[in-house]
């Protein structure tokens, strides 16, 4: 759950820390023409230090978070079934080739 989570949330977080903190830049390149100054925006130090800190903040409390998560477990096929709500999932049969 938390990687999926994570895979859908991290870019963008990053992608915004990142764009909040940039700096311009002057870059030197090589070209047909001669040496030119092109400027650039590029991200400073300090986007990386706060995406980082970020990820310093969210995986305790995440950690936290999943301790709380009920941890389903499954039950053998041959238990006997439970009055009101199953306290364990059934085991799926299992088919010989």
């Amino acid at each position: 759950m938390f990687q999926t989570l994570g895979a859908a949330i991290g870019p963008v977080l990053v992608a915004w820390v990142l764009a909040r903190f940039t700096g311009t830049f002057d870059e030197s390149i090589e070209s047909s023409a001669g040496p030119d100054q092109v400027r650039v925006q590029l991200p400073t130090f300090a986007g990386f230090h706060g995406s980082f800190a970020i990820r310093v903040l969210w995986t305790p409390a995440l950690g936290v978070l999943a301790s709380f998560l009920r941890n389903y477990h499954f039950a053998e096929a041959s238990a006997p079934a439970t009055r009101g709500r199953p306290k364990a999932l059934p085991v799926p049969p299992r088919f010989v080739e």
